[in-house]
């Protein structure tokens, strides 16, 4: 293997157009949510707390993952986890949304449960509350577009006139969005691969369609090795294939249907427009019209018959419109 540039590394090989998306959720979920997983889910969720300055994890004494069927959903709006971790007294759930679902609002459910669940049954001591942290890799438009950062931290605050305060840190909730990183990271290069994080979402979101740019990421992170082998698994899975394969399909069914509505509200408001402008027109013209024989009446022209004839009305409706104009 030729030795990392300082340039984007040189892709001699052809991307692998068979290769499944990690963060679809039945993937994520084979990747990261099973006994198996343990260190290579321990050495991504502890890069992302490493880069929003949140305590890493150390043994994990649980892994599991509550989506456990082939759904392909792509508006899942359950409660249930993506991939749940327990380590000693911390309780954290470890997300992949691809979709604008109401993520914060979502994230505040996941904590919720988590930590009624964590409660311990009986007497509670509050010296030893549990601490739940919810992390969403995000891979939609950005919550907040003109921010650089991708890793964002939200936590209870309280505000006192000009100054806030941590409340807790009992419940945390961790944001990595990933087109922010994707702008910024498309190539892997000497700084992707001088950082465990980088790496990781690299690897998530690009390297993975790329054998030789994957074993470069693994090669200089060991605690990532273990990834290949659980991709190839997942890969290897028929039931788990077709499951993207629908997704995909929907996907592009609902992507189609969004367009075609788009483009339909479009045409239909400009349709009104000029149909409003038309109307304006032809009220105008007849306006103007009216008004026209409306003088020649006055100056003796023609009499009022002939115009109420002339605007298609009545002589009563006419004379009514002329004794108007005159007071």
């Amino acid at each position: 293997m030729t030795n990392p540039s300082n340039t984007a590394h040189e892709n001699t090989c052809k991307p692998r157009t068979d290769r499944i998306d990690p963060l679809f959720n039945d993937v994520f979920i084979r990747l990261f949510g099973k006994e198996e997983s343990r260190t290579v889910t321990k050495s991504l969720v502890n890069a992302i707390l490493r880069a929003a300055e949140i305590e890493e994890i150390g043994d994990i004494d649980s892994i599991s993952a509550e989506h456990t069927f082939f759904g392909g959903s792509i508006n899942c709006r359950s409660s249930r986890f993506d991939v749940r971790i327990v380590s000693e007294n911390r309780h954290i759930d470890l997300e992949a949304e691809r979709h604008e679902n109401e993520v914060d609002n979502r994230s505040l459910l996941y904590a919720s449960r988590l930590l009624d669940e964590a409660m311990p049954k009986g007497r509670i001591d509050f010296m030893k509350f549990p601490q739940v942290i919810i992390i969403t890799l995000y891979d939609a438009d950005p919550i907040v577009p003109d921010e650089d950062a991708f890793i964002s931290v939200s936590r209870l605050k309280r505000k006192a006139g000009e100054h806030e305060y941590d409340v807790t840190d009992r419940m945390l909730f961790v944001l990595v969005e990933l087109r922010k990183f994707r702008a910024r990271y498309n190539q892997l290069t000497d700084k992707v691969l001088e950082d465990e994080l980088l790496s990781w979402l690299y690897l998530l979101t690009e390297g993975y369609r790329d054998e030789r740019e994957s074993e470069a990421i693994m090669e200089k992170f060991p605690t990532i090795e273990e990834f290949a082998e659980l991709y190839g698994f997942a890969l290897g899975d028929p039931k788990l294939k077709q499951a993207y394969d629908d997704y995909e399909s929907a996907f592009i069914m609902e992507s189609s249907r969004k367009a075609y509505h788009i483009r339909k509200e479009r045409e239909a408001r400009e349709d009104g427009y000029n149909a409003g402008v038309q109307q304006g027109l032809e009220q105008g013209l007849e306006q103007g019209m009216q008004n026209a024989l409306v003088s020649l009446v006055r100056d003796g022209v023609i009499p009022n018959s002939e115009a109420a004839k002339r605007l298609n009305m009545s002589l009563d409706e006419f004379n009514a419109i002329l004794a108007n104009d005159e007071s």
